[in-house]
């Protein structure tokens, strides 16, 4: 399955655990099941490599040069799992997916995720994502792919499940349960008092400004009016 992406997925695999272990904010805390090889250290890796016709040099410029940090696969490779990390133009100008409305993330979906996708948004430890799901067919055969896509801290982060026709998908919502940020604090829109005291205390002290300019108006009239009619007087 997925030979023809599989093979340039090939050199996936070495830059992941390369990649997952430094900068990455993102991760999947729980193993996907005892039937994958999970990119990080040396034997599963060379392992994976043979599985994919590739060397794990390859493997690895692949994965750096595409973003990928977490890859993980069956030995038969009938279900691979992926996870991309990329900035990209779109993820600078959102900044945070998690910010927009549901109707605003609808809006983009189909954009974001491609031609022949079925989009939805759906939501992980208070995070928002486009789960992107199409059937699709490769030189290697018919799959199944899911994609769960957000943008956080100006970073598209792509979790993307690839299984052969025939074969359970339920291990991704498995998978995608577990994955999170780590401790790098994810900005969620949230309602904080700080900006309407500061609102409340600009009214009040504009109200007060106003009140004094109004009884300096007032006084200076007064003594405008007490100064002509002394004036007034005078003259009489």
């Amino acid at each position: 399955m997925l030979r023809a992406g599989i093979k340039r997925l090939s050199a996936l695999v070495f830059a992941v655990l390369t990649l997952s272990l430094t900068l990455s904010a993102a991760e999947i805390t729980e193993k996907p099941g005892k039937e994958f090889l999970v990119y990080g250290d040396k034997q599963s890796n060379e392992k994976i490599a043979e599985i994919l016709g590739e060397t794990t040099d390859t493997l690895d410029n692949y994965c750096y040069n595409n973003g990928i940090i977490y890859l993980a696969l069956n030995e038969k490779n009938t279900k691979q799992i992926r996870l991309y990390e990329n900035s990209t133009a779109f993820s600078e100008s959102v900044g945070e997916l998690t910010s927009l409305s549901d109707d605003k993330i609808a809006a983009l979906a189909p954009e974001i995720a491609g031609d022949g996708f079925h989009t939805e948004t759906v939501a992980q430890n208070g995070i928002k994502f486009i789960k992107a799901t199409a059937l699709s067919e490769d030189s290697g055969g018919k799959f199944t792919l899911i994609q769960y896509i957000t943008v956080t801290s100006k970073k598209e982060y792509t979790l993307s499940f690839y299984t052969a026709s025939g074969e359970n998908t339920d291990y991704a919502e498995k998978v995608f349960s577990s994955f999170s940020f780590g401790n790098v604090a994810v900005k969620k829109p949230e309602k904080k008092p700080y900006g309407y005291i500061f609102m409340a205390l600009t009214a009040v002290f504009v109200l007060f400004g106003a009140y004094i300019v109004y009884t300096l108006i007032r006084d200076i009239r007064a003594d405008r009016a007490e100064a002509a009619e002394e004036k007034k007087n005078d003259n009489i």
